[in-house]
């Protein structure tokens, strides 16, 4: 059961396109940290101001990205996987009509399935995760950089039933049958998909610095999806085969909005996402995803050899797989930033405490500067950890 919903939920994130912090081979590898110091292709998804940051030798660029991410701070997969395989001796009464055959439940099984099910009880596990493909074209004029990308969220929650707990003592050594259960699991979340074309555009302020400024006109699709079964019949493929039943897709056009002050290494960064936002129907009855206009502020520094940034949500922002609100800080550095190898390291924290701390490391080999392959490695506090690749070519 649990294995199948972690499989799905990303096999539905990997489907679609994905650039966030969490699903860039490259960016994965900073924390993100490259609303400043970022370039005309992966800087460009999360600022499009820097479409516009190119050197004089950028004709072309195209990558792909690949990236999932999954917190289990209750050991919650653990938990239900041993549970999966306990209930599954006792589905069914296994009576053949004689009324002698009925499954029995065992009492160190009965033992364990109490233990698991009070374990289980107010757990929960988070993933997120995706894919993208941007290609880009600097040029004087403005500069473009066209990409599909799409966000994945999804929880995994159990509701435990205090009278499972009444009738596991009552079966001890008496005919049981899983299917009597009545707790119940949860899956809830969203794909948030997008399609656009960040342009960027570069203004010389004398000696003063560059000013880089840009916009990302978008059209985003949100699908959100919900099921709840009980806890021995959940199954996630009902997701699949009865799809209008546990989803609800909504599209909608937006904008996106950077600037980008250069001066010397330093770089300045104020970025606007959504500024068309709205609130879209889900098929949760009752609720909405409400998109909102979102602000990052950045500060970077760059050198030929190294780079570094500080990047901050300005406001939280709703997580609707987690129902709660999520502000993220990310601090990030890169070594060997216009060479063949590079190193990247990186933190990232929720200031609302929503998702755990996490640290990454990435690598990336980028021979002449022509094709390169970024992996990058996440992981943090209580079962937390994430992986991204990419996959590029630029000349």
């Amino acid at each position: 059961m649990n294995k199948a919903i972690l499989a799905t939920l990303v096999a539905l994130a990997s489907q679609s396109a994905f650039a966030a912090d969490n699903g860039n081979g490259r960016l994965s590898g900073k924390a993100g940290a490259a609303w400043a110091t970022g370039d005309f292709v992966d800087g460009a998804l999360l600022n499009p101001s820097l479409a516009a940051n190119f050197k004089a030798e950028d004709d072309f660029a195209l990558n792909l990205n690949l990236g999932a991410f999954a917190t289990d701070p209750d050991d919650l997969i653990e938990n239900v996987d041993d549970l999966d395989d306990l209930l599954d001796k006792y589905e069914g009464y296994g009576y053949n009509g004689t009324g002698d055959d009925r499954t029995s439940l065992d009492s160190d099984d009965a033992e364990k399935i109490n233990e698991l099910l009070q374990d289980i009880d107010g757990s929960a596990a988070y993933v997120e995760g995706g894919a993208s493909i941007a290609v880009a074209i600097p040029n004087q004029v403005l500069a473009a950089t066209a990409f599909a990308r799409a966000s994945l969220t999804g929880s995994f929650i159990p509701d435990i039933s205090d009278s499972d707990f009444t009738l596991i003592e009552n079966s001890v050594d008496a005919p049981f049958s899983s299917d009597e259960l009545t707790s119940e699991v949860t899956t809830v979340g969203a794909l948030v998909t997008e399609y656009g074309v960040a342009l960027g555009k570069r203004l010389s302020w004398r000696e003063e610095g560059d000013l880089l400024v840009g916009v990302t006109p978008k059209m985003v699709d949100v699908e959100t999806f919900y099921y709840r079964d009980n806890v021995n019949d959940f199954d996630v493929d009902e997701i699949e085969d009865n799809h209008e039943d546990y989803t609800y897709s909504s599209d909608f056009f937006s904008l996106d909005a950077g600037a980008t002050y250069l001066k010397g290494p330093m770089s300045y960064a104020l970025v606007l996402n959504n500024i068309i936002g709205k609130d879209v129907k889900t098929v949760v009855e009752g609720e909405t995803l409400s998109i909102k206009p979102q602000a990052v502020a950045a500060l970077g520094y760059d050198i030929e050899w190294f780079n570094a940034e500080a990047a901050l949500d300005l406001m939280p922002a709703e997580n609707f797989a987690l129902h709660d609100d999520v502000q993220q800080l990310r601090v990030g550095a890169e070594f060997g930033a216009n060479y063949w190898a590079q190193l990247r390291l990186g933190y990232k924290t929720d200031l609302e405490g929503t998702l755990e701390d996490t640290y990454s490391i990435g690598v990336g080999l980028s021979p002449f500067n022509v094709v390169n392959v970024d992996i990058a490695l996440t992981a943090g506090d209580k079962n937390t950890y994430g992986g991204a690749l990419q996959l590029g070519m630029r000349f």
